[in-house]
């Protein structure tokens, strides 16, 4: 009797399985369908799903799906249906049923006489087949006004209209109305007593109108630059207590003219009473002083003390401090007398901690070998930073010629006492072939050819050939030169030549070499003494 249960047992479950598969093994899926596109292709947006047919259903993996198909941005919903295959138990039919962002099916420009379309369509942000967004509308209308500003039409209108196509498919217009440009007519300065209009018109970008029907250009973001260097002026003057207000620009609009006023408050004139340095002294500071082109006794000149300031971290650097600063000033915090108009001013250093070059890397050398690029370096690794040697190696690469741009890059070093240089070099073309013909009525046809090769094979070799050919004769130079023989600082150069020339009476042949050999006298940069044989 039990082995008839078992039986029993046995045969309900295989029925179970071949009716119900999915009860045992779970759902399978027979088919993916994708519903609802409008002008999204439907292989786009399989290549978003990964459920395939024959997967087992995966509700986790719908999810994934469905995150990815949102995060294409083409989507503004997704839904998914799981539907039974009829007469085959445990397999479904999966659709993902698409709500499609509206599309741009193009961007048209109207009314734009003075900017080419192309040049609209390059800053405006939208473009054929891309997602519709209204912001991004609102945004290209005023990216489409500034560019009109940019070029002084400043009462120029922009519109959008947005034109259905078909269903989820749009064209976006901007309807343009463009004005002429507007001019300055005129620049006026308030509180200036000192120093006269003349002078302060020089000093700006924004120009006024110099003759009738030709105004200058009008220009919104030159307003703060005019304002800073008119500032800067007074500075450069001693007025260190000078203050300009923020300009105001008064349009009128039938005229196309722009009217700009600048307020200024000038205070007095200062000159310098000393000039002090303090804080880390790496010397004393009278030493430091001498290099100082900001002297007691002138008038004060912000430009003279950038420069100085610029000299004393220069003089830090030189000496491995590459970390050192200056606790600036501003001019309105300077020390002053005001009753005898005169400037204290102090320069407070930290030096901070020395660095040295634990490493220097070349990049950028594709055909240079590294040692030629070494050769001309004044820094070396060990050695402490020198802001001196970097400039001076950056001059001795870009003289070799073999470079068209030559920059250099602090980058961390092991610890906080070391450094490692960067030398990116960009290559440049080194060969020059020249092929001329010609005809005379002494030489009749001639034929010349000539090639120059600077750091031929990298190696930084110099070569110069030049072969001649006439109905008189024939010439052949080769001009050879090593600046570094067997990696020393001697210079090798060999001089191979042969000529022939025929005369009425007789022919005149001779070949021959020349070698020179010279060096770079220390401690120099351009001299040489050469011995030739």
């Amino acid at each position: 009797m039990f082995k008839d249960s078992y039986i029993k047992l046995r045969l309900i479950v295989i029925v179970l399985i071949l009716l119900f598969p999915g009860i045992i093994f779970g759902e399978v899926v027979k088919e993916v369908r994708v519903q609802g596109l409008r002008a999204l292709d439907e292989d786009t947006v399989r290549g978003f799903i990964e459920l395939k047919p024959g997967d087992d259903f995966d509700l986790e993996l719908v999810a994934e799906d469905i995150k990815r198909l949102y995060g294409s941005g083409l989507v503004a919903e997704v839904k998914v249906d799981k539907g039974l295959v009829k007469d085959e138990p445990g397999f479904v039919i999966i659709t993902y049923i698409i709500d499609e962002k509206w599309m741009v099916r193009a961007v048209r420009f109207s009314g734009n006489k003075k900017i080419k379309a192309e040049d609209l369509g390059n800053v405006i942000g939208i473009s054929a087949h891309s997602i519709f967004d209204p912001a991004k509308v609102k945004e290209a209308q005023n990216k489409i006004r500034k560019e009109y500003e940019n070029q002084g039409m400043f009462l120029t209108r922009v519109s959008s209209r947005i034109d259905e196509i078909k269903e989820g498919v749009v064209e976006v217009i901007f309807e343009i109305e463009e004005r002429s440009k507007v001019g300055v007519a005129k620049v006026e300065f308030y509180g200036n007593e000192k120093i006269k209009n003349k002078k302060l018109r020089k000093v700006l970008q924004t120009k006024q109108a110099r003759r009738l029907f030709t105004p200058g250009k009008f220009q919104e973001e030159l307003l703060d630059i005019d304002r800073y260097r008119i500032y800067n002026y007074y500075l450069e003057n001693g007025y260190i207590d000078a203050k300009v207000s923020q300009p105001l620009a008064y349009l009128e609009p039938e005229q196309n003219k722009v009217y700009i006023s600048f307020f200024i408050e000038e205070g007095e004139a200062y000159k310098v009473a000393q000039i002090r340095v303090e804080g880390d002294l790496i010397a004393p500071e009278e030493e430091l002083l001498k290099g100082f082109t900001l002297k007691a006794g002138e008038i004060y000149r912000e430009s003279k003390l950038r420069r100085d300031m610029q000299y004393l971290l220069d003089y830090y650097n030189n000496l491995g401090y590459r970390l050192a600063y200056i606790d600036f000033v501003p001019a309105r915090d300077i020390k002053r007398e005001p009753e005898q108009r005169l400037a204290h001013i102090t320069l407070n250093v930290r030096k901070g901690r020395k660095l040295y070059l634990e490493r220097i890397e070349i990049v950028g050398n594709n055909k240079t070998l590294d040692n030629v690029i070494r050769r001309e370096l004044a820094c070396k690794e060990g050695y402490l930073y020198s802001g001196a040697q970097v400039e001076l190696s950056k001059a001795r690469l870009m003289r070799l010629g073999y470079f068209d741009q030559v920059e250099t890059f602090d980058r961390p070093g092991s610890d906080l006492e070391r450094m490692v240089l960067e030398v990116a070099v960009k290559e440049g073309k080194r060969g020059s072939l020249m092929i001329g013909a010609g005809y005379s009525s002494l030489e009749e046809l001639f034929f010349n050819i000539e090639f120059q090769q600077r750091n031929f094979l990298g190696r930084g070799y110099n070569i110069n050939t030049t072969f001649r050919s006439s109905g008189w004769g024939q010439d052949y130079f080769i001009d050879f030169e090593d600046p570094y023989f067997l990696n020393s600082p001697w210079n090798l150069g060999l001089n191979f030549f042969s000529y022939s020339t025929r005369y009425y009476y007789f022919d005149q042949a001779r070949t021959g070499t020349n070698i020179t050999l010279g060096r770079k006298i220390p401690h120099t940069e351009y001299s040489r003494i050469f011995v030739k044989y």
